[in-house]
């Protein structure tokens, strides 16, 4: 003789307590259809809003009864979408005792249905009308950050209109789509014509529980607003972030603020010391775990070779992976992890891009891999490197020198293979860098030299030097600091040298070289650095001739009457001190004959011992 409740268009079964009858069957019945049916086994089913009282009655001794009250409500149709159309709850899975079915659609995305199994992770919602499923969507959990693997892996919707008859809408099976993410919304286009009123959503698979802030069929109305108390400001090392909050719903919608640009000093951030000459071109996950995207494709097998290609050219950096989905860095299924690595015998294909707007100025690549099982990594479809097997543990990193030629001006993408064969599972990789420049130094101990960024010649063993000519001579004055795309010339032992990048550098001297940025076609006005027999100078270039780019030229135009101008330098030249004589005076050589013009060696001009 108690009350029970049920929605329209819903169903339970509310059984009477039975003493001393054992084997006794039972007759039910409904004082109105109209308002609710009851079935043979005493499942009810609301028909319409109202009142009505629900009889058993056993077939032992002289039949006795027993009734209950049913009140039949319309659904509480809390959430609405952007047709109007309201959606409720009718019934579900058991739920964590603060976390019911019912939370699942209470327009409140601070509250969460949660349950530990995959049998009782469903829910039956049912709509004001029947409607055609444009979209679906998650809301994840408001601690959804803490417990990513309390995402859904695999899930199925279907529609009905009758509440036992299914029709499957749409199905994602280990789509690792839903991210660590607390209150946000994650939509999923379905675009179906056929019209439903009733709908099961129901997990299929989980990583390790089960969690879900709110779940909507269609797209939804909110009013969004800035939530000040969530905002995160950015600093030079870390994205911020701007936060709305839906006034309603108080789902939240995230916008990045990108890092602010450092406070260099002589090369050293002021604010966190880090060094323009070190550079993380794709960051790991860091010591305090942060966040990193990558584009994935996923499939449930795995091969006995180094790799296989998902797609053609799927290394490149010009492949279009706009039909890619984006995973939540980094994966596993043990350590910090972002995302959840379910299942074995499974591989993935990732891609992360970047932008590289000079190539020059990076002198050391280094790729950092720490993997479980098998993988290959990609620089714009070089294989760099691969490993069969594991490293031994998350913290266990793989790092390998990388060819910085391999980077191209623009889009660059730097892909891994890796697949999940025995035991546990995980993926963390990026690609840091040195910033500077790299100098080569033939046999003749000077070289010029265009920085391509800021650079620091302190305590290298090549020293850069500012040049000009006083008609006489090329002069050099050494220099320590080189600005982002001025010529030098460089002095040192025959080989290779790196120097490191810097910030607001300044020459200190006087300068007459050209910095060739591009290829230069010669037309006669050029010199350019050359050994003429012992001595090292400008050589007049030929007409038409290349002075390719990232070195630097004299142009002396019409007052240069020689075709080399020696260095001013005792080590270079072989004589030092000596002066030049006027150009007009007469030429003789040192066996005193008279020249119509300047030979190789050592000429008489004005009386004047003169070196040419």
């Amino acid at each position: 003789n108690e009350t029970r409740i049920v929605i329209v268009g819903s169903t339970a079964q509310f059984l009477p307590d039975v003493q001393n009858l054992d084997g006794a069957t039972f007759t039910w019945t409904s004082s109105d259809e109209t308002k609710a049916t009851v079935a043979a086994d005493g499942t009810v089913t609301g028909v319409a809003a109202g009142k009505v009282t629900i009889t058993a009655t056993t077939n032992a001794d002289e039949g006795w009864t027993a009734s209950y009250e049913l009140t039949v409500s319309e659904p509480d149709y809390v959430r609405k979408d952007v047709n109007g159309v309201g959606y409720a709850i009718l019934t579900g899975g058991n739920g964590w005792g603060d976390s019911p079915v019912a939370n699942l659609v209470d327009n409140d995305a601070t509250t969460k249905f949660g349950t530990s199994n995959v049998g009782e992770a469903w829910a039956i919602i049912i709509a004001s009308e029947p409607v055609a499923v444009q979209q679906y969507s998650f809301v994840t959990g408001a601690d959804t950050y803490n417990y990513p693997s309390r995402n859904p892996v695999s899930w199925k919707l279907e529609g009905s209109n009758d509440n036992e008859t299914w029709t499957l809408i749409d199905e994602k099976v280990q789509t690792y789509q839903l991210q660590a993410k607390n209150k946000e919304e994650f939509e999923f286009p379905v675009n179906g014509t056929e019209t439903y009123k009733f709908f099961k959503f129901s997990a299929t698979q989980l990583a390790d529980g089960f969690q879900m802030g709110e779940f909507w069929i269609n797209p939804q109305a909110h009013n969004y607003a800035e939530n000040s108390e969530l905002r995160v400001e950015a600093t030079c090392t870390a994205e911020g972030k701007v936060v709305y909050e839906c006034s309603d719903c108080h789902a939240l919608y995230v916008k990045p603020i990108y890092p602010t640009e450092h406070a260099y000093a002589n090369g050293v951030c002021t604010v966190c010391s880090a060094k323009v000459s070190e550079v993380v071109l794709l960051p790991t996950r860091g010591d305090d775990n942060t966040p990193y995207y990558a584009k994935f494709r996923y499939a449930n097998a795995v091969v006995d070779e180094e790799y296989v290609d998902i797609e053609e050219g799927w290394t490149n950096a010009d492949f279009d992976d706009s039909a890619w989905d984006e995973l939540m860095m980094p994966l596993g299924s043990f350590g910090p992890y972002h995302t959840r690595w379910v299942n074995d015998y499974n591989t993935f294909w990732f891609r992360r891009n970047f932008y590289i707007d000079n190539p020059a100025k990076y002198t050391k690549l280094t790729l950092k891999v720490t993997h479980d099982d098998d993988c290959a990594v990609f620089l714009n479809g070089t294989k760099l490197w691969n490993e069969f097997y594991w490293t031994g543990g998350e913290n266990d990193w793989r790092l390998i020198d990388v060819d910085p030629s391999l980077l191209v001006e623009g889009n660059n993408v730097l892909a891994m293979y890796i697949e999940q064969n025995w035991g546990g599972a995980y993926c963390d990789f990026g690609l840091e860098a040195n910033v500077g420049a790299t100098v080569e130094v033939s046999d003749a101990g000077y070289a010029t030299f265009v920085a391509p960024c800021d650079v620091d010649f302190n305590g290298s063993a090549a020293t850069a030097n500012a040049a000009t000519c006083d008609g006489k001579y090329v002069k050099l004055a050494p220099v320590t600091f080189v600005p982002a795309g001025t010529a030098v010339v460089v002095k040192a032992e025959e080989g290779t040298y790196t120097v490191p990048a810097t910030t607001d550098a300044a020459l200190g001297a006087a300068n007459a070289l050209v910095a060739a940025t591009a290829d230069v076609t010669a037309d006669g006005t050029q010199y350019i650095l050359a050994k003429v027999g012992d001595k090292v100078g400008f050589h007049k270039t030929i007409v038409g001739t290349t002075i390719a780019a990232g070195k630097g030229y004299m142009v002396l135009g019409e007052s240069a009457v020689k075709p080399f101008y020696p260095f001013f330098d005792e080590d270079a030249t072989g004589i030092n001190g000596v002066d030049m004589a006027e150009e007009n005076a007469p030429i003789y050589n040192v066996a005193g004959q008279r020249l119509n013009k300047m030979q190789k060696g050592i000429n008489i001009v004005g009386s004047k011992k003169v070196l040419y």
